[in-house]
């Protein structure tokens, strides 16, 4: 995945209205996660890591998925010193990521 990839979400224009929610709901995520981290709780972190590894790419947002995907098999693992890179990846990439609408073929 190149750094454009990895900073670019592609949504389909017909989801233009729900964006703006779901880029909210991930930011809501983030204490949520971090709560998770400090109290070492595996579980929530992969189970979290899994809906974003399901529903991120459905939305565009295909690196996000990725780091959803390294989440959940992180929190398998219990490699905390791992948990940690992704989740201030996931925050970089939260506060940098670009929105780009794939028109309708």
């Amino acid at each position: 995945m190149t750094t454009d990839d990895r900073n670019t979400a592609r949504p389909d224009i017909q989801l233009q209205d729900l964006i703006p929610e779901f880029i909210q709901n991930r930011h809501n995520e983030i204490p949520q996660l971090e709560s998770y981290l400090q109290t070492r709780d595996f579980d929530s972190i992969r189970r979290l890591g899994h809906t974003l590894k399901g529903i991120c790419a459905s939305y565009g947002f295909n690196y996000l998925g990725v780091l959803g995907k390294q989440l959940e098999e992180a929190a398998n693992q219990k490699e905390l010193s791992r948990l940690n890179e992704i989740f201030t990846e996931m925050k970089t990439h939260l506060a940098s990521v670009k929105v780009v609408y794939a028109e309708e073929n």
